[in-house]
């Protein structure tokens, strides 16, 4: 395991997260706060038993010498075996976890606790390290038990917010979906779904970062066409006045000098996807249209171009909306890509990203 992956495992059982709305669930007015508290005192147990298992994990590959069989019994490798048998352990306590009824839990959190409980208690039940005849098999095992619990930590802490916007909109018809853990990593599950040579609107780029993650992430019949008009010049009579706050705090991504750098980093992601495209090292996306169009022009501008174009040459198939967070301007976003998408054929999809400060 590289230092990049431990420090993304590190960072995935050892630091605490926000979660809900980004705020503590103490802030939260009380109907909210006590029947989500179990489901996050639920996070936090697992996320404690995570990560002591990274730990023993790390200290058993400083410990362990990995040529040797575990079963030879010498003093050279009685530290190696002590560290195997904690990890043994540990593994039971998260077993131990896994198997706990819901007893207590509120009715409403229940199902959730248990989808991810049983999640937990399947991934045990394919870890090898019973069966373990060296350090390095034991090890490895450790591992990549670590990797799928910090995915499934993710996905509970997703599921945490959307047990609380359950609370919130309780008319709302929230599905609790399995898809993990980046916005590109869920957008190309999504993507999976829909027909061949299907478009993907990007309509906030920003830094780009998302669409370097989708050009290499999405099938190669998929197009990305990315919107942002690195502008944001909202009207002050669309704000309210804690939008407002908002922005001043935030005044950074309003900067000029700022938005043009960006606006260059994510021209050279474009650039480089196509170019790739052209050389015939990412597939076929089509010679009529290149893999990737990057349009500097704002969300109603860009749904009013593909609203006017012949839909089998402008097609939009999934939309991902991620771009000025004010509610004027989503309402209207969400108003303009709804008539876009609904002169298509076939699953067509709008999807957005979230609901907190720009």
């Amino acid at each position: 395991m590289d230092e990049l992956e431990l420090a993304y495992l590190r960072s995935s059982f050892l630091e605490p997260k926000e979660w809900g709305f980004g705020e503590p669930s103490y802030m939260m007015a009380r109907p909210l706060q006590e029947p989500s508290d179990r489901l996050y005192k639920s996070w936090e147990e697992l996320q404690g038993l995570a990560g002591q298992l990274l730990v023993l994990g790390e200290r058993a590959t400083t410990v362990c010498d990995r040529q040797r069989p575990l079963r030879r019994w010498t003093q050279e490798n009685y530290a190696c075996r002590r560290s195997i048998v904690d990890l043994q352990s540990q593994v039971q306590r998260l077993q131990r976890w896994a198997s706990m009824d819901e007893i207590g839990v509120d009715i409403d959190s229940r199902p959730i606790l248990a989808q991810h409980r049983a999640a937990v208690y399947a991934l045990l039940n394919t870890t090898a390290l019973s069966v373990a005849t060296s350090a390095t098999f034991a090890v490895a095992s450790i591992f990549e038990l670590c990797r799928s619990l910090a995915k499934r930590l993710e996905i509970l802490r997703w599921h945490l917010t959307y047990f609380l916007l359950q609370l919130v909109l309780q008319d709302a018809k929230i599905h609790y979906h399995e898809y993990c853990c980046t916005s590109g990593e869920v957008l190309a599950s999504v993507a999976g779904s829909l027909q061949t040579n299907a478009t993907l609107v990007e309509v906030g780029v920003e830094t780009g970062s998302t669409s370097a993650e989708l050009f290499e992430l999405l099938p190669q019949s998929v197009r990305l066409v990315g919107v942002d008009p690195f502008v944001y010049d909202v009207p002050e009579d669309d704000l309210s006045t804690w939008e407002k706050d908002q922005r001043k705090m935030l005044s950074m991504r309003y900067d000029a000098d700022w938005l043009e750098g960006i606006a260059k980093a994510a021209e050279a992601i474009y650039a480089n996807a196509n170019a790739a495209d052209r050389a015939g090292t990412a597939g076929a996306a089509g010679a009529s249209m290149p893999r990737g169009q990057l349009w500097k022009m704002t969300s109603l501008e860009a749904a009013k171009r593909f609203s006017n174009s012949d839909h089998s040459d402008l097609p939009a198939d999934l939309v991902f909306i991620d771009s000025d967070h004010s509610e004027a301007a989503v309402s209207k976003d969400i108003a303009a890509w709804l008539r876009v998408l609904s002169r298509g054929r076939g699953r067509r999809i709008l999807s957005g990203h979230d609901f907190t400060l720009m």
